[in-house]
């Protein structure tokens, strides 16, 4: 199956155009930046926006350090973007991705740094020496963001700033690759037990009643507890608490407070088991 989010990044970076991509938290967005650099032979820079404050922080931070004398003294901190552009004058030949994690996170204000570096001018302004410098044509941007209002903490991107991306959604793998995913990463889980914990992840994600996404985290999250040599030797069935865990415990409310997500998704669990054990 072609996957639109890595063919449709690939094409496009390859174009040189810039990438948005958004979806619900733990749908594959972070590694899906560093398999588009991996198949394009780029070198994938990860920049994590949520700790940005203004426009300068993109290139450069003030830490106060003790100096030689004990006084304090301001000192500029290198951001990833301003190393990654240095790296790519020194290196015209290497290319380069760099990827904007969480970039609805920072405020306007310093989203509005990359409006330049973006379009036709490439080009940013260097807090350390008060000057603007060329991003060079080596240097990409791949940018990730969750998109909506049941994400607090996070910011509108201007209407300018959206037209200088390439968005693409990513939503959740299909059941049966995030089957397989698991097998292999969780080996001692066995793929029944599997099978039934993604069938119940995705009739909660599916559940009208529902206002939130389960995310891949959370089977994830599950079959760690299930894949300890521990519980695997044992003959109970962990499942049912597993579950009340990894899954309840990643909503909104506890699972026996009524109407919260918690219990919504510990209705659910409780109803899939059912189902599964009289079908057996």
């Amino acid at each position: 199956e072609i996957s639109l989010g890595l063919v449709g990044s690939e094409m496009c970076i390859r174009d040189r155009h810039h990438i948005l991509l958004y979806g619900p938290p733990g749908s594959g967005k972070s590694l899906l930046m560093r398999d588009v650099a991996d198949a394009l032979g780029m070198t994938f820079i990860p920049f994590h926006c949520s700790t940005l404050e203004d426009a300068a922080d993109f290139l450069a931070t003030i830490h106060l350090c003790a100096g030689p004398d004990g006084q304090s003294v301001m000192q500029f901190q290198r951001s990833p973007l301003l190393e990654t552009i240095e790296r790519a004058y020194r290196h015209p030949r290497q290319r380069f991705l760099l990827g904007l994690e969480e970039f609805n996170r920072c405020p306007t204000p310093a989203q509005n740094a990359s409006l330049a570096a973006m379009d036709k001018t490439r080009t940013i302004r260097h807090p350390i020496e008060n000057k603007h410098v060329v991003i060079p044509l080596n240097v990409s941007f791949i940018a990730a963001i969750n998109r909506g209002a049941q994400y607090t903490g996070t910011f509108d991107i201007d209407r300018a700033q959206l037209d200088r991306f390439e968005p693409i959604e990513i939503n959740y793998m299909p059941a049966e690759q995030e089957v397989a995913f698991l097998k292999k990463e969780y080996p001692r889980v066995g793929k029944e037990k599997i099978e039934t914990i993604v069938a119940i992840a995705n009739k909660i994600r599916s559940a009208p009643e529902m206002p939130c996404e389960l995310s891949v985290r959370a089977t994830s999250g599950a079959c760690v507890f299930l894949n300890d040599p521990l519980v695997a030797s044992e003959r109970g069935n962990f499942l049912i608490d597993v579950l009340k865990s990894a899954f309840c415990g990643r909503l909104n409310g506890h699972w026996d407070e009524q109407g919260s997500e918690a219990s919504i998704a510990w209705r659910l669990i409780q109803d899939s088991l059912a189902e599964h054990a009289s079908s057996r």
